[in-house]
């Protein structure tokens, strides 16, 4: 029997433990797609630098054609201004993770495709951004099915930035709005079907103008049976989802306000900031870390803030001074409220990979960290300060990391999920 052939075009690769709920949603389904003997799966996605360590962890069922946007940062800031599609460019900001590179280089591999006698059954378009690439797609391949994954309605995002601001930035958030909402709209309605990923999205495009014969929902995919099934707590909280983007400011606030004093009563403490995938997939910066180091210490909670160095910047052992950049989030603070915070250094290159920093160097960065605190706050403070190792920590190499004199304790991840494993990482105290 003639396989069905889908053709995938996505902004983010698929893995599991993907750290965003959008997608640990995308590695499902496409995961079941690839292994269906019925189906052939070709992808098409862009790669982060930070997750070129996890292509080998994708399916080997599919066919994976791999973009990547400059490493170099003069290169990619150039790419984005050069690009229609810069951050820059209120007309042109939907899909701002694209720069003009990344969609010719779509475009060369469509073309490879193509020449090869590739004809797709079906397209499927997977998050909103990708929905821009649709009249490419269909110039080489016009008898397809089309299929829109929208993950968001990225106007209705846009529509609430622009209602709440002010000034010249009200001007500009309109027009970055009107131009999303023609796009996005006039993409979805050259698509077969659409499928949002829940029914609020599904009526909005509905109100919108999109036949109702098109659209349809997903639920998304939650791995968390265990955490659904609790039922002998008192309260229980199960949020599926992102607050922190920018349209969700809203509902961020109102969880903040009604919601946070509840978790506090519980026995909450503490809350964990600057995290390396904040700042890679958010673009957590500097000063926005400053403001969530103050407001969490505001609101009576001890920050356990993150730092720590790529694959890339290791190399080129750069590591000492991406430390000390990221520490001015939290050296504006004073020595009383900086003596509140706990410091944990997690190697980039060495989270979910397997790999794991030697005592020797763990020691020595470290060290490093806490003679920026000394220099800034004097010996006593940076004696008294908490630094954690959040690196692929283990039973097995728990122990020597802890007998650093400079390794306070550890951030532990993953093993902490195995009741074994966390409690050879506990024993190595004793």
């Amino acid at each position: 029997m003639k396989k069905r052939k889908i053709l995938y075009i996505s902004m983010s690769i698929p893995y599991d433990n993907v750290p965003h709920a959008g997608g640990k949603t995308f590695n499902y389904y496409i995961n079941g797609f690839a292994n269906d003997i019925d189906n052939e799966v070709t992808m098409i996605a862009k790669v982060l630098p930070e997750e070129e360590h996890q292509i080998e962890n994708i399916n080997p069922n599919i066919n994976t054609i791999i973009v990547r946007t400059p490493k170099n940062k003069v290169k990619k800031y150039i790419s984005y201004i050069k690009s229609l599609n810069s951050k820059i460019n209120p007309l042109y900001r939907y899909g701002n993770v694209l720069t003009k590179e990344i969609f010719n280089q779509i475009g060369n591999e469509l073309d490879k495709l193509k020449n090869t006698g590739y004809v797709p059954d079906i397209v499927i378009l997977e998050w909103t951004w990708m929905l821009l690439f649709i009249d490419q797609v269909k110039k080489r391949f016009p008898n397809a099915k089309y299929i829109a994954s929208e993950h968001d309605v990225s106007f209705l995002g846009a529509q609430r930035q622009y209602e709440n601001a002010k000034g010249f930035k009200k001007i500009y958030k309109k027009l970055y709005y009107n131009n999303l909402y023609k796009r996005e709209i006039l993409s979805i309605n050259k698509c077969d079907y659409v499928v949002t990923h829940n029914a609020k999205d599904k009526k909005l495009l509905l109100k919108n103008g999109v036949e109702q014969s098109k659209l349809g929902v997903i639920v998304p995919y939650i791995n968390l049976p265990e955490q659904v099934a609790r039922k002998n707590i008192n309260k229980n909280i199960l949020f599926y989802g992102a607050m922190n983007r920018i349209e969700n400011e809203i509902s961020a606030e109102w969880f903040i306000k009604n919601v946070m004093p509840e978790i506090k009563d519980t026995g909450a403490k503490y809350v964990i900031l600057g995290h390396s995938e904040r700042r890679a997939y958010y673009g957590e910066t500097v000063a926005i870390l400053e403001e969530k180091v103050k407001l969490a210490l505001a609101n009576g909670l001890t920050p356990i803030f993150c730092i720590g160095e790529v694959l890339e910047e290791r190399e080129a052992n750069k590591q000492n001074e991406v430390v000390a950049a990221q520490m001015e989030s939290v050296f504006s603070l004073s020595a009383e409220d900086f003596s509140k915070i706990v410091l944990a250094y997690e190697p980039v290159w060495a989270i979910g990979t397997g790999k794991t920093a030697t005592p020797e160097q763990a020691q020595e960065i470290h060290a490093h960290i806490r003679s920026l605190v000394a220099a800034k706050y004097g010996q006593e403070v940076a004696e008294n300060t908490s630094i954690l190792y959040g690196g692929s920590c283990k039973p097995s190499n728990a122990k020597e990391l802890f007998a650093n004199p400079d390794v306070d304790g550890g951030l532990i991840g993953g093993a902490a999920l195995k009741a074994a494993d966390f409690k050879g990482i506990i024993d190595a105290f004793k």
